[in-house]
């Protein structure tokens, strides 16, 4: 068995060999171990605690669970409000219902445009993201959506506080009077991922951004 697998690995190291552009001489034994010693480790063998090996295999990315993305997208918003030294949220249940019927609502149509709901009657804020890909959208972590509107940072206007189509999702994300959030998933037909997060109370209100949105502390 032993002899069978060396044979085997000699014969795809050298069928990699020329596939990869090594010149192998046969009759040159030190030039094909530094060839084979440079495939061992283009192909990243995995030594275990007996010193047997194995090859790493490229696995399928592993779809998230709602749960998992939620929390991921929470303890993100909570990762980036600590920077700028405002409590953490809080999901609600409540509030992810809202944002998963929102969700499946944006996916179903095909479309990407704020909903305009509110929670309990009051004003609720909400952030929106879409990611496409040729693999499963599902793979997408939760953190990416939040990194996506944090980014927004970069063009917010310090010396002028207030509101900006160019920085609305990073504003609420750090709003500091906001204490809840409710995060929502779903896939459309054209493999789109469509993402809600609903905040409450909501932020990027008129007049109190000085006191909510704070610089890095």
């Amino acid at each position: 068995m032993q002899k069978q697998f060396v044979v085997t690995l000699i014969a795809l190291c050298l069928s990699a060999l020329y596939v990869a552009g090594y010149v192998v001489d046969d009759s040159d034994e030190r030039q094909l171990k530094q060839g084979l010693r440079k495939l061992i480790r283009q192909y990243r063998f995995q030594y275990g605690r007996r010193g047997s090996a194995r090859f790493l295999t490229n696995k399928r990315d592993e779809e998230v669970p709602l749960s998992t993305y939620r929390q991921q997208a929470l303890d993100k918003h909570n990762e980036y409000r600590s920077k700028h030294c405002v409590p953490s949220l809080q999901l609600d249940p409540q509030l992810n219902d809202i944002a998963q019927q929102y969700a499946e609502k944006l996916a179903a149509t095909d479309t990407f445009a704020h909903s305009g709901n509110t929670f309990n009657g009051q004003w609720m804020g909400e952030n929106l993201y879409m990611y496409s890909s040729s693999g499963s959208v599902l793979t997408s972590t939760g953190d990416a959506p939040v990194t996506s509107w944090y980014n927004e940072i970069a063009d917010y206007n310090w010396n002028k506080p207030g509101f900006s189509m160019a920085t609305g999702h990073f504003t609420q994300l750090i709003w500091k009077a906001t204490t809840n959030v409710g995060i929502g998933r779903a896939v459309s037909n054209s493999n789109r991922l469509y993402v809600v997060a609903n905040y409450f109370p909501g932020g990027n209100m008129e007049g109190d951004f000085e006191a909510n949105v704070p610089p890095l502390c």
